[in-house]
């Protein structure tokens, strides 16, 4: 009888702390704050999320580590392209890519976008310059069981950003719903 009571409160705490078998690197969703302090203890936490420095694909990047509760639920990579011309974040975008779609198979859903009014009356800004002025975007996406992952060039100011997004499901639904509730006055 106590085993069956053991277990009939058990079971509920052991669903709710998620056993998450994806992550990012060496992270699993739902690691603690401490967790990720430990595997990367350069970082420095500004406004509730563990930042870091990094390596990443070979490239530098800024990481952002974002928290639930104390559960890591998504990792932001930002590449540090700054001053390497446009084309290069074009290459990188490919290489990421292929390398993404390697590990994950084939997108589920690619966005290639140029939405830049016309200058003259047969040319238009070229997809890279048209991403510079925020006019256009080009974007991957993946999900696995567990995670989403978004490949994104976007840009803005005559700027171009690389960036990678690697999210928990189940903890970015419930962020969301979190979310919604602060937008709407509930919390």
């Amino acid at each position: 009888m106590k085993r069956a009571v053991l277990l009939v409160f058990l079971i509920p705490a052991l669903l709710l702390a998620g056993d998450y078998k994806e992550g990012f690197q060496s992270l699993l969703w739902g690691d603690s704050l401490a967790t990720v302090k430990r595997k990367y203890p350069k970082g420095k936490l500004h406004e509730g999320i563990w930042m870091v420095k990094q390596k990443t694909a070979n490239l530098p990047a800024m990481l952002g580590m974002e928290f639930l509760e104390d559960k890591l639920w998504a990792v932001h990579v930002i590449f540090d392209l700054e001053n390497t011309g446009q084309k290069r974040y074009l290459d990188e975008f490919q290489r990421l890519e292929a390398i993404l779609t390697e590990k994950y198979g084939k997108p589920q859903n690619t966005v290639r976008e140029n939405r830049s009014p016309v200058l003259t009356e047969d040319h238009v800004l070229d997809d890279l310059s048209a991403i510079a002025l925020d006019e256009g975007e080009y974007e991957d996406d993946w999900s696995t069981h567990e995670s989403f992952i978004m490949l994104r060039l976007s840009g803005g100011g005559f700027q171009l950003n690389l960036s990678i997004f690697y999210g928990c499901i189940e903890l970015m639904k419930k962020h969301h719903e979190i979310q919604k509730k602060k937008d709407e006055g509930e919390l």
